[in-house]
Formats: structure tokens, C-alpha cells, sequence
């Protein structure tokens, strides 16, 4: 009996001891391979973006009067599949050939919805309204994971939003902005809305709620499109939070009308082209640095951006397209065809010398002592 115990207790140390080398050897390459990833090169800065520009989708509406503006968004929506909710009857006969010939190769898709106006507060509201669940329907749920939702006079800085979504869950049921004044007041600002909200309702249970809808109490399209969504999904816009910390900051736009160095530029538009500008000459303090580096969007206020620039507005006079508009339509969408495409021109010059596609949302702010790319 002593003999067979003895031999119990032998075979039992002799498992745990192999027990226990099978556990330093799997320890041991854990270990080795975790000093392998931390020895790569860039391993302190994330790995390139799991969303991609084909997982937005862009919703506007626009008429045929004013697709100067839809034609110059092109400049920062490239790659980006768009859904531009017309007017019934609209035609684009008066737009240049380039743009029509441009409409396949920006991933371009006409839908169109009546503007009723004996309900509406302003011509177009009810159809900015529903542009939302139009471009749902026109390219289909599975197409998209986030819509990005502006006027054809708001740009969107389209790497900073990709970096802010890539912390989000799609499927979940998001309204993103910081643009607001109140609980269902969402300005003019943009919006995103995710895969997730728009599964939530049926289109023609929406349409049904925004026919009904007190038109006159509620305001703009904008401003409707947020009571919509808290009447109908119980649900109010969620803030990204960046501004938690920083009061009075918006990532979506800022409304910036001085420079850093305390010049009054007369419009956030312009405030922001010199705040990108002062930045790739290195003259950004660190907290500009940081708001242009979580910036999404631009309002352009097309109107209001052309008084203040009346000289664009004399240079870019007398485009060839648009000849049926009057003076001062002509004259606010050449202004706002400049900032779309200077905007989108210094978003891709800010976000390559910074190397966003490489830095985390929130994580890092430009430091000037950075080496050069």
C-alpha cells in the first residue's frame, strides 16, 4: 500500500509539473509576442480607420435653381455615395454639362418630394424634412452605416468624422450633434444619424407624422426633422462629448468669427478657412490645434458669407452656369461654390500634415516639437 501511494503521489507532481512548464511556455510566447507588437514601428499610434468613406452616406436636398451648390460639395463628399432630394418636376438642364456628366462618378442619386406650401414655414421645409428617410429608402438600409445630413451650404470635414465614428456602434441608435438649443432644436449645423436609428421606423409611418405636424409651431425643416425624431423614436440628439470640458466649443460648427490672433474675419466661415490656414503655417496655439483636429462641420450661410465677401462675389459673378438665377442668388452660391471647395482643399492639406488618419479621436493634439512628416 505504501508502494502504490508513493506512486500516486509521484504521478501527481509529475502532472503538475508538466502542468505547470505547458503554462511557462504559453506565457512565454504571450509575452514574446506582446513585445514583438510593442517593438513595430507606430505601435503608439493606432491602426488605420475600420470605417471607410463608402460607409457614409450624405443626405441634402437641393432645387434646380441652386445646384451650384449641391456641384461644389463634390469637393469634400469625394467617395462618398449622396442621395439629393429635388423638388417634384425637377430637371437639371440648367446645370453644367461637367456636373451632369459628374453625377455617376460622385456616387450621385436624384430623388425628389412635393414642396407643399400651404403646410410648410419655409418653401422646402417639409422636403428637408423627409430628405432624411428618402435617401434611406432611395439607397437602402444595408448601403450605409452613418448619414451625414446638411444644407447644400454645409460642409462636413469627412476624416475627422470617420475618426470620430470608428468609437461608435452603428447599430445602435444615434441623432450626433452638439449644434443645440434646445432638446428637439437642431440648427443648421449638420447631423449625423446612424444604421441603427433609421431601422427603428417605417417610412410611411414618418410621412404620415410629418404631414401632420403643426408646421407653424415647429419651424424648419432642421429644426422639425429634430421634433420628428423625439415624437416619433423617443429619442433627442446625443452630444459627442468634446465639448464636455470646453464650454462654449462646438465640433459641429463652431461659429467662429475671430482668428486666434483676435481679427474679426466678419463670418465663422471665414474664421475657419484662417484658423486652417494660420495652422499648416504653424501659427496655431495648441488648443486651436485641438478644435481643428475634432472639427465636423461648417455652416456656410451661403447668404450671409456673401455680403461679407463681396469680392468673391464680383470675381465669381459671372459663372456660365446658373444664367436663369437672379443677381443675388448668383452671387451667394458663387460665394458658397469658393468656400465648399477651398474648405475641402484645406481639410485635405490639414489632415495629411497632421497625419489624422493615424491619431485617435480624442487622444492626441498636434505638438509642434512633432517630427516632420
Amino acid at each position: 500500500m505504501f508502494l502504490d501511494h508513493s506512486r500516486k503521489v509521484s504521478r501527481k507532481k509529475s502532472t503538475q509539473f508538466r502542468l505547470a512548464a505547458i503554462s511557462a511556455a504559453v506565457l512565454t510566447c504571450l509575452l514574446v509576442y506582446l513585445l514583438y507588437l510593442v517593438s513595430r514601428p507606430g505601435y503608439s499610434e493606432r491602426q488605420p480607420a475600420v470605417l471607410s468613406r463608402s460607409d457614409l452616406l450624405v443626405a441634402m436636398t437641393a432645387t434646380t435653381q441652386r445646384m451650384l451648390l449641391p456641384e461644389a460639395t463634390r469637393a469634400w463628399r469625394e467617395g462618398v455615395p449622396t442621395v439629393i432630394v429635388m423638388e417634384t418636376g425637377y430637371h437639371l438642364d440648367n446645370t453644367s454639362k461637367a456636373f451632369q456628366e459628374g453625377t455617376t462618378s460622385h456616387l450621385e442619386t436624384f430623388a425628389d418630394y412635393p414642396d407643399l406650401t400651404d403646410r410648410h414655414f419655409k418653401l422646402g421645409d417639409m422636403r428637408a424634412c423627409m430628405a432624411p428617410f428618402i435617401a434611406n429608402n432611395t439607397a437602402g438600409i444595408e448601403s450605409y452605416k452613418w448619414m451625414l445630413f446638411g444644407d447644400d451650404d454645409t460642409v462636413f470635414y469627412v476624416d475627422n468624422i470617420l475618426r470620430m465614428l470608428e468609437t461608435l456602434d452603428h447599430t445602435m441608435p444615434y441623432i450626433l450633434s452638439d449644434h443645440i438649443w434646445f432638446p428637439t432644436d437642431l440648427e443648421s449645423a449638420g447631423m449625423i444619424f446612424s444604421q441603427g436609428l433609421m431601422r427603428m421606423r417605417g417610412y410611411d409611418q414618418i410621412e404620415q407624422a410629418v404631414r401632420n405636424m403643426d408646421w407653424g409651431h415647429q419651424g424648419a425643416g432642421d429644426m422639425a426633422i429634430a421634433y420628428i425624431f423625439w415624437e416619433q423614436f423617443g429619442i433627442m440628439a446625443t452630444d459627442p462629448g468634446y465639448g464636455y470640458f470646453r464650454p462654449g466649443i462646438n465640433l459641429f460648427d463652431p461659429g467662429w468669427r475671430l482668428t486666434p490672433d483676435g481679427h474679426d474675419t466678419g463670418t465663422h466661415a471665414a474664421a475657419v478657412m484662417d484658423r486652417f490656414e494660420m495652422a499648416l503655417q504653424g501659427w496655431c496655439n495648441e488648443e486651436c490645434e485641438d478644435q481643428l483636429q475634432h472639427l465636423i462641420s461648417v455652416h456656410l450661410g451661403a447668404r450671409e458669407s456673401a455680403w461679407h465677401h463681396r469680392d468673391i462675389r464680383k470675381a465669381l459673378k459671372h459663372h456660365p452656369s446658373q444664367a436663369a438665377a437672379d443677381d443675388e442668388d448668383l452671387g451667394h452660391m458663387h460665394v458658397g461654390l469658393f468656400l465648399h471647395t477651398r474648405l475641402a482643399y484645406l481639410f485635405k492639406q490639414y489632415s495629411a500634415a497632421r497625419r489624422l488618419s493615424r491619431v485617435a479621436w480624442m487622444s492626441h493634439v498636434y505638438d509642434p516639437s512633432d517630427p516632420p512628416v
